[in-house]
Parts: structure tokens; sequence; C-alpha cells
């Protein structure tokens, strides 16, 4: 129980920081394991490494956490079934709302939950500041801190929903529809997924369009024009590999550690080459331990998904498996699994050798 409530407080006041402070306490509820989803909206508890296994048209999911309103019949709150500071964020923003006469489409409260809880959990001192000429809409380098002690570092870059948007295709009948649902509105797993990856694109878009705003802000700006065309351009921009480009050169040239590590956490799914150079050239410059991991890890993850023909031959790739074999890691079992990794890419492993190696390691690339 020591690893949730360590990360329950920065994650509290993340929340609280752009949301305002919660005006009552929220039950908690811990377990290891996950979610059995009967629809979108409808679950149960399930324990094992397993539980909360999903796999929907739109991509394979792992359910670990969930919120629940009240009512006369069961207790409310924020279920984890994982130590996860990002899931806390998450649920966390719903709980918020539930606080609320707001009345949000789904889409969006999804969108800013996903959008908040991309990031990391850190100690370091905040000292970031846009580089010059860099527009505004860049990592934010904090989104909540107390005097000492953790906070959450928000990246809002989700590699995973941009990478399925790239691949998926919705008519304007379905995108309508989409949009339309609630959080009480009966709808399926399928629909749930695809609603959170149309919120994050839709509300990363409008958080780049105006950065110094809110999600009152935000929410006003596509009010004003919910046509499905500017939908569309929305999910085209958040998609845009040019954008990822420019998010990582923002985030990895960021004078603060925690917001490159932040950045760089998840970046091997949505790694085009040109993206791996620009991965590859932070990482010759970079000092920081936990930042130099990330980077490695995440570039050997893009080579090892086989995207890249002659990855293997790159001459990007020397450099991360150099680094590989000479990271610090005071975790006995990341250090193995590192070992396993370096191993691997150079002389050859099983698919299963190298996958069970990056499980140790997904604090590193998995968001």
């Amino acid at each position: 129980m020591q690893s949730f409530e360590e990360l329950l407080g920065p994650a509290v006041a993340a929340v609280e920081g752009q949301f305002g402070p919660f005006e009552a306490p929220v039950r908690i509820h811990a377990w290891s394991g996950g979610v059995d989803l009967e629809t979108g909206n409808r679950g149960r508890i399930a324990d094992g490494d397993d539980a909360g296994l999903i796999n929907a048209k739109a991509g394979t999911a792992r359910v670990r956490a969930f919120h629940v309103r009240a009512d006369p019949f069961g207790p409310g709150g924020v279920f984890l079934g994982e130590a996860s500071a990002g899931s806390a964020v998450h649920e966390l923003v719903h709980a918020r709302f539930a606080e609320t006469d707001v009345e949000l489409p789904l889409w969006f409260e999804e969108g800013l939950a996903m959008h908040f809880a991309d990031g990391v959990l850190t100690e370091s001192t905040p000292v970031w500041a846009a580089p010059e000429g860099v527009p505004p809409a860049a990592p934010s380098a904090l989104d909540a801190a107390t005097p000492s002690g953790p906070r959450w570092v928000r990246d809002g870059l989700c590699a995973w929903p941009l990478s399925r948007l790239r691949e998926l295709e919705f008519t304007d009948d379905e995108l309508t529809s989409l949009l339309a649902l609630r959080a009480e509105d009966g709808h399926s797993i399928e629909e749930n997924l695809v609603v959170h990856f149309l919120g994050w694109a839709l509300v990363f878009d409008l958080y780049r369009e105006h950065p110094n705003g809110d999600w009152r802000d935000w929410l006003a700006v596509h009010k004003a024009d919910p046509s499905i065309a500017t939908v569309r351009a929305r999910i085209a921009r958040s998609i845009d590999p040019e954008t990822v480009r420019l998010w990582l050169h923002t985030g990895l040239t960021s004078d603060d550690p925690a917001v490159r590590r932040a950045t760089a956490r998840g970046s091997w799914r949505v790694a085009d080459s040109a993206s791996l150079q620009l991965m590859s050239s932070a990482l010759r410059k970079e000092t920081d331990e936990a930042v130099r991991a990330t980077l490695v890890i995440n570039i050997l993850a893009a080579a090892g998904e086989g995207r890249y023909p002659g990855m293997g031959r790159w001459n990007g790739l020397r450099l991360p498996l150099r680094l590989l074999s000479s990271l610090v890691f005071t975790d006995a079992a990341e250090a193995a699994a590192a070992g396993i990794l370096d191993e691997g890419y150079r002389r050859g492993a099983t698919r299963e050798e190298i996958s069970a190696a990056f499980e140790v390691l997904e604090k590193y690339w998995q968001e």
C-alpha cells in the first residue's frame, strides 16, 4: 500500500492545480489487478496480471483503473488496480468533475483525463523555461508541485492513441455519433476506446492552440465551431508527424530533466526515422541518468518494432547499445533486464526474452 500512498499526494495536487480543490475527500480503493469490462461503462474488479485485458478492433488495452460515482447501492470513488501515478491522475480528473454540475461530452472529459495523465512522477526541482523561439505550446514543466517531494510533470502527447488514430478511419456519421456520447449513455467497449482516442486528439489540439487557457476555454472554442470538418482538422494536426517532431524537439531541449524524461517516455510508438535521429541527437548530449535510460530504451523499443528495416545496422543504434551496458540501475531486476536487452540486440534473443525484459523496464517506455 505504501507505493499507492506515495503517488496519491502528487496526483491530487496535479488535478487540483488544474481543476480546483476537491470539495470532499475522495475514496480510493486499491488492489492488484484490473477491470474486466462488460460494456463501455460497466465492469467488475478482477485480480491477476491478465485482468482487464481487452482486444478491440481499435487496439489492445489493459484497463487497470476506473471511477464510479457514489449511489445508494455501492461506494463511489477511484479504483486503482496498479500503483500508477498516471492512472491516479486520470481517474481523479473524473472524480473532480463528478463533484460539479458541469455536463461534459464523454470525449471531452476522457480527452482531458488522458492529456493531463500523460507524464512522469519526479522529485526534481522545476527549472524549465521555453527555449528562445519555441512556441508557447510546449510540454508543461510543472502542472502542480509542493515545496518539496514528488511532483507530477505533464507531457500531454499520448503516443498510444496517436499511433492508433493514424490507422483508423471514420465516416462523418460515426464521428457525429461518437462525439455525442455522454458517460451515462450505453455504449460498447469499442466505442469507449475510440472515444478516448478522439478525445485526446481534440483536447491536445485545443491545448496547443490555446496553451494559456483552461478546460473552459477549450470547450468554448470547440462549441464555437463543432463542425465535423473542424474536428477532422484538429485530429489531423494532432497526429501529424511534424507535430510530433516539434513536440519532441521542444521537450527534449528543456532545461528540466523531468520534462525531457516525460517527453521521451512512450515516444517509441510514434518515432519515424527523423524523430529517431532527433532522439539520438538528444541522447548524445544527455547527462541525466534517468533521461538517458528512457531515451535508450525508447530508441531500442522503436527499433525492435521492426518498422524500420536495417535498424540493427543503423549507425544511430550503436550509441544506445553502448550506453545500455553502462547505465546504472539501482533495481536489480531492471539491471538484469537491461543486460538481456543488451545481449539480445547484439547477438540475438528470442522474442519472448526481449518482451519479458521490456516488461520489467516498462516504467521507462509505458505511458
